[in-house]
C-alpha cells in the first residue's frame, strides 16, 4: 500500500507507474560502494530509497518498463500504455538488428548485459559516478528466442 501522507518525499510521478497493471521496473543505484558492482535489481512493486543500501552515498531509482496515463490527467486518459524507451534509442536498436524487439526482449536484455562481468569490469570507474548506459549491438545471439 502506498501511504502518501507518510513518505516525505514522494516520487509519485515516478511510483504511479508502477501501482496499476503489470509492470517490471529496473532499479539502478546511480553510486557503487567498493569494488563488485551488484547494484542492479527488478521489481514489480514501487521502491523507497535504500531499498539495496541505506546509506548516503548514493540512491535508488526504479525505471518502470511500461508508463501508463495518468488518471488524474483528462488529456492522457486516452493516451495508450506505451513502453518507457525512447523512439530513438527503438530506432537505433532496430537498426542494428533489422529487427524490431518487444519491450520485455530489451528489458531483459539491459538486465543481462548490467549483470554481464565484461561489462561490469570495462564501465567500472563510470559506474562509480553515473548511472549505467546500455551498449547497442548489432549481435542478436543474446537476444534470440526473446523477441
Amino acid at each position: 500500500m502506498y501511504a502518501s501522507k507518510v513518505v516525505t518525499r514522494r516520487r509519485l510521478d515516478v511510483m504511479r507507474h508502477m501501482m496499476v497493471g503489470e509492470n517490471l521496473g529496473l532499479i539502478a543505484r546511480r553510486q557503487m560502494i567498493g569494488e563488485l558492482m551488484s547494484y542492479f535489481f527488478v521489481s514489480k512493486h514501487i521502491i523507497s530509497d535504500g531499498v539495496i543500501r541505506s546509506d548516503n552515498k548514493g540512491g535508488e531509482s526504479i525505471f518502470p518498463l511500461y508508463l501508463y496515463p495518468n488518471p488524474n490527467n483528462p488529456k492522457e486518459l486516452e493516451e495508450p500504455i506505451r513502453p518507457n524507451l525512447s523512439p530513438e534509442f527503438l530506432k537505433d536498436i532496430t537498426s542494428k538488428l533489422n529487427y524490431t524487439l518487444t519491450p520485455e526482449a530489451i528489458f531483459y536484455y539491459i538486465y543481462a548485459i548490467f549483470h554481464s562481468p565484461t561489462y561490469r569490469d570495462r564501465y567500472a570507474e563510470f559506474l562509480k559516478i553515473d548511472f549505467p548506459r546500455v551498449p547497442l549491438t548489432s549481435n542478436d545471439e543474446p537476444l534470440r528466442g526473446r523477441g
